[in-house]
């Protein structure tokens, strides 16, 4: 995890850039590496100061459903749509995410109003076979990285979307 404060208007910002544990063979050891993770995000956003406003970025390592409870509205309708196998729901990042965004009143802005589907994945799969970025597939595509922010701030959000074709390493 690693963040930075901007000196921003009307208050400070802080963005906070972290990467979820992936699964690992070893479900015990999986299971306490991302109860630990969970628990020290949580636990360290759970007050944050009111003089700064803050958005997470990062690798969540989490395949969304699109079926959520309506109230809480942290997911929206345009999210990419492929739920990881996992056999115990304590391993799913999924659920630690969703838990963590209401707990924080936050939501995801690229999982709304995103009628691209390109613009939806960020991740080719190991085992895509065609992956055609301009009509992605769920068998060779996935969406593993997001932006939260609070809710109060969705009317700032000008622009949002991902763009997996895009690599720093080539520029």
């Amino acid at each position: 995890c690693c963040s930075i404060d901007l000196n921003t208007a009307p208050k400070p910002l802080q963005l906070i850039c972290a990467y979820a544990p992936s699964m690992v063979a070893d479900p015990v050891d999986e299971l306490s590496r991302k109860e630990q993770f969970w628990h020290f995000f949580g636990e360290t956003f759970d007050r944050p100061p009111p003089h700064i406003q803050w958005c997470f970025l990062g690798d969540g390592n989490v395949r969304l459903p699109t079926e959520q409870v309506p109230e809480e509205m942290a997911i929206g309708p345009d999210a990419w749509s492929k739920r990881q196998v996992v056999m115990d729901p304590e391993r799913d990042n999924a659920e630690y995410l969703l838990e963590f965004l209401i707990a924080h009143d936050l939501f995801l802005p690229q999982t709304f109003d995103q009628p691209s589907l390109k613009h939806r994945i960020t991740y080719k799969e190991t085992t895509a076979t065609g992956a055609n970025f301009y009509r992605p597939t769920l068998a060779d595509w996935a969406a593993l990285d997001y932006v939260a922010i609070p809710k109060n701030v969705a009317p700032q959000v000008l622009k949002r979307r991902n763009n997996p074709f895009v690599s720093l390493a080539t520029r």
